[in-house]
């Protein structure tokens, strides 16, 4: 019987990074593969035919392949005789083999219907990291290239499009995991390094042969970045569930990955923009967390509040004014002369 080994994960979350991991450990990933780019310059590692197959289905609902708003898909006859198809081209070829492709977080049942022995492969990465190298992606693109310079800006504007994404992604895969566990492996990847050898726990739990090799082979950490300054500007509510689900996944992720008593739990952190301190010290003082002496004799009291709120609630609340506030007009006012400037700058 075949064996079909599917990564799954988000869009920057690791899956290149991890499928080139097994394709040096010897999985077959395809043949004709997407190449390498300035932010994956060791390829995608996708398929294109799986690729097309996915897109085809998102288009076909009028969905891209960000799919930031509700989706969920309904599918056709001519999907199942499609993934019927690509199936048996791929199984008549080899015994064990693997797919990447992000988009498919959100179709892994149909494929788990008709697949002979699917199993599971999920990097997992901080859906701030995530939001944050879309971001940085997409404002790289809009200055580089001609085709969908709109869409980029408003993913370089918005980090909340990318966040809702990730959450819609990996929802399904938290379904996909909970409902087949003997199936799935989930790796924190912010817990790899060069000498992890995760593809050993990959071998034991699926049963197969893959070479055992140091994950150095593959992972470079001047491109996969460990920290950032700032995280995204979510708003509240939608990082509140973000990070629940986040949580639901990291104690699903196997202990060769990550030891419950090593692990970092990455929940929210305040932040200050250096150009707000001031701003941010105000409404830390308006919820009474200004440290005892107002510094303006002339402000108001502090209210009084039923629960004092702590450091993230009120950087969450910081973050919820600078969208709705002066920042996000300013934004939405940028926006067209920016891509403006960038239609100027690609035809010089």
């Amino acid at each position: 019987m075949n064996t079909q080994v599917i990564i799954l994960g988000f869009h920057r979350s690791g899956t290149s990074l991890f499928t080139d991991y097994l394709n040096q450990a010897g999985l077959f990933v395809g043949s004709d593969l997407l190449g390498a780019t300035p932010t994956n310059h060791r390829g995608h590692f996708e398929d294109r035919g799986i690729v097309h197959f996915h897109t085809s289905m998102l288009q076909r609902a009028g969905v891209n392949w960000l799919a930031s708003a509700p989706y969920f898909p309904i599918y056709v006859p001519q999907d199942h005789k499609e993934v019927l198809r690509l199936l048996a081209n791929r199984d008549a070829h080899n015994a064990v083999w693997g797919f990447k492709d992000p988009r498919t977080c959100l179709f892994w049942d149909l494929w788990d219907t008709h697949a002979s022995n699917p199993v599971y492969v999920v990097p997992l990465r901080h859906y701030e990291f995530c939001v944050d190298s879309l971001q940085r992606r997409a404002f790289r693109d809009a200055n580089t290239k001609n085709v969908g310079r709109q869409h980029n800006l408003r993913i370089a504007n918005n980090p909340d499009m990318s966040a809702a994404s990730w959450l819609l992604h990996m929802a399904r895969v938290l379904e996909c995991v909970s409902k087949a566990p003997e199936r799935s492996f989930v790796v924190d990847m912010h817990q790899l390094n060069k000498e992890s050898r995760p593809v050993r726990m990959v071998n034991e739990k699926f049963d197969l042969a893959l070479e055992d090799i140091e994950f150095g082979r593959v992972f470079d950490q001047s491109h996969f970045k460990a920290t950032m300054r700032h995280p995204p500007v979510i708003s509240p509510s939608l990082r509140q569930q973000c990070e629940e689900l986040w949580q639901e996944l990291l104690a699903r992720a196997d202990p060769e990955g990550a030891s419950a008593a090593t692990r970092e739990v990455r929940s929210y952190r305040p932040f200050v923009l250096k150009t707000d301190n001031a701003e941010y010290e105000r409404l830390r003082l308006e919820v009474g967390l200004g440290g005892g002496v107002r510094r303006d004799k002339k402000a108001p009291p502090r209210p009084a509040v039923a629960r004092a709120m702590n450091d993230g609630e009120v950087a969450g609340l910081f973050a919820e004014r600078m969208r709705a506030g002066r920042y996000g007009k300013f934004l939405k006012f940028m926006e067209p002369f920016l891509s403006a400037v960038f239609d100027w700058l690609n035809k010089r």
